[in-house]
């Protein structure tokens, strides 16, 4: 009879599921009577997290070697992972919940799964002021439910948030986006509804329908966007957030469905951090993320914004096999973005540079959307990396250069991997020197922890 551990993890705040979302690490440690093993036991598997709200009772399974003691890790995209020791009797199936850590600040559930929010709140004490509440303890009010905007802390700077759609250059002018990030053009206040305390500042905005999916992935098929379309002012590709006052400015993937079916769990969402994470920074000001949570892709994305892609190969196994970014181009799965994501993490964990199977479709991806700036930016590394002469490298350097012509990209890892391979080429390439430093105004702005394109402006 076989001896099984079953795995399920839960977030009680968030809201449905993430099918993929975290990398569960199984390791035997001792026998059923505490005895060291003969043989050294360890499998690691991905594994979805289920929200609050999820009927849902999936479950990862680990066929054990045996009974004995057990220790499960769960490796999250930041943060410290977490860990449970389990005993299992041979010829047993255990099924074993794990529980992550409730936070105050229910509306932000997958953001503390990502680690993008902390757990507790950072401030201990508000005062409530006309709710005739003082020195009460702001996580116990909001377990109640009492408090939905509490006052801010007297040392962070005040002011109602205003969240603007901005126009920045397009079509042959847009590689003067990158000029100081300017000039850029506020086209008008967007009437976002938001949910607020003293920690954060949330928006949750109407997500496109399927028939304005279809209109945004065309758009990033022709060099000119149709501003004079009502329906292309609710969804700009730029947003200009301005709070306690920082501005800054976001690269919107309002794209990254298409046209295809939306589960209505699945949004876009900012956070504003009003106070920064770490204690050495806590009297200043915070900062703006960007997620969009999609049940297949969100731990991906957000292992992608971490750095931690090492730590996730069985994941990216399966959520690339699952959605093959190459059908992303016809329309077939999704749009045309998560065949860019699959593009940066395919590059990106590629020690070969022998031709790969995916290494056609990153020329589709370059030639197909002249509106993404990430799709000859990956062509362009890419080569860089296959290069063997001089001639083929400035093939490398002329297609990187096409991608920073047609403007900012949508995703950070596309704009650090434009300056790591400009700096490599500008040994034997001199223009590749001049472009990085060219873009070094964007360079030193962008928020390298984020999957997509987020810009300090003050």
């Amino acid at each position: 009879m076989k001896t099984r551990l079953d795995i399920q993890v839960r977030q009680p705040f968030a809201e449905g599921s993430i099918q993929t979302a975290a990398v569960a690490k199984v390791r035997r440690l001792t026998t059923e009577k505490s005895k060291p093993v003969k043989r050294w036991w360890q499998k690691e598997k991905p594994v979805g997290i289920e929200g609050g709200d999820s009927q849902d009772e999936r479950w990862t399974s680990f066929d054990l070697p045996g009974g004995g003691y057990y220790r499960v890790t769960i490796i999250l995209p930041r943060g410290e992972g977490i860990e449970r020791e389990f005993l299992v009797k041979k010829g047993n199936i255990h099924h074993e919940s794990i529980k992550m850590d409730v936070s105050p600040h229910e509306y932000l559930g997958w953001q503390q799964f990502a680690g993008i929010v902390r757990a507790k709140p950072h401030t201990s004490r508000v005062v409530a002021g006309s709710m005739g509440l003082e020195s009460t303890h702001e996580s116990t009010l909001l377990e109640k439910g009492m408090l939905r905007m509490a006052h801010h802390r007297e040392n962070i700077p005040q002011g109602p948030p205003s969240v603007s759609g901005v126009f920045l250059w397009e079509g042959i002018n847009a590689w003067r986006a990158w000029d100081n990030l300017g000039p850029y053009f506020p086209m008008h206040t967007l009437d976002w509804a938001a949910q607020s305390d003293s920690e954060y500042v949330t928006w949750s905005p109407d997500m496109p329908t399927y028939e304005l999916g279809a209109h945004l992935v065309d758009n990033l098929r022709h060099w000119h966007y149709h501003h004079h379309l009502p329906r292309s002012f609710h969804f700009p590709r730029w947003v200009l957030f301005e709070i306690g006052g920082q501005r800054t400015l976001a690269s919107v993937p309002w794209a990254w469905w298409g046209n295809n079916p939306r589960d209505k769990t699945e949004s876009i969402r900012f956070v504003y951090d009003r106070t920064r994470q770490s204690p050495l920074g806590e009297e200043r000001p915070g900062h703006l993320t960007l997620s969009v949570q999609d049940k297949q892709w969100f731990g991906l994305l957000e292992f992608l914004g971490s750095g931690r892609l090492n730590q996730a190969d069985g994941m990216i196994d399966k959520v690339l096999s699952r959605e093959n970014p190459e059908y992303a181009l016809y329309g077939k799965v999704k749009g045309p973005l998560v065949a860019v994501a699959g593009g940066i993490i395919s590059i990106a964990r590629c020690q070969s540079t022998q031709q790969q199977t995916w290494d056609p479709w990153l020329d589709n991806l370059a030639n197909w959307f002249p509106r993404i700036p990430d799709g000859p930016i990956l062509l362009g590394c890419r080569r860089a990396a296959k290069a063997q002469n001089l001639e083929q490298l400035q093939d490398a350097f002329r297609r990187v250069e096409e991608g920073v012509y047609r403007g900012i990209p949508f995703f950070s890892a596309s704009i650090a991997m434009t300056n790591r391979a400009l700096a490599q080429m500008s040994d034997v390439i001199p223009e590749a020197e001049k472009l990085r430093r060219f873009i070094a105004p964007v360079t030193a702005r962008i928020d390298p922890g984020q999957p997509f394109t987020v810009i300090s402006l003050s």
